[in-house]
């Protein structure tokens, strides 16, 4: 009977930023559909994943007490299976090349399109390979596309 009760539930997200504002947004947006958990710095983001596994974290790269990569390295250390979008106000190519390296599913660009993360995420969960990641990078490190998420 365990799988029933695996099927129904919803896939846990960490939400990893220090802007109280996109941390409201992200909660309204994807609170029905899945179970949320959010960390404020780094370093309580991880705690959290050494405490258990996450199927999908959402971070900043820029955060107090330990930066979005040592989040990404944390998530993939406690599961390889978590996938890990990366969320940046400071886009760099350096920084998305070390993130992509080290295993993060998508990089976005603040202001990013809510519905741009979303596609992402799902894509994510579902196993699928990420769409235009080239782009998706190249947008990063332009400064992003004008969205509905601020810095």
């Amino acid at each position: 009977m365990d799988a029933p009760d695996n099927e129904a539930r919803r896939p846990r997200i960490l939400i990893v930023d220090d802007e109280p504002e996109l941390l409201v947004i992200l909660r309204e947006f994807l609170g029905g559909e899945f179970e949320l958990e959010e960390a404020a710095t780094g370093s309580e983001a991880l705690e959290m994943l050494a405490r258990g596994a996450f199927a999908l974290v959402l971070t900043d790269i820029n955060l107090p007490g330990a930066d979005g990569i040592a989040v990404l390295r944390a998530a993939k250390a406690a599961d390889p299976e978590t996938e890990v979008i990366m969320l940046t106000g400071n886009a760099s190519t350096m920084t998305a090349i070390e993130a992509l390296r080290d295993g993060a599913y998508d990089y976005l660009a603040k202001p990013f399109d809510l519905l741009e993360l979303d596609q992402s995420l799902r894509r994510a969960l579902e196993g699928a390979a990420p769409a235009g990641r080239e782009p998706t990078v190249r947008a990063a490190v332009a400064g992003g596309q004008p969205g509905t998420a601020n810095q």
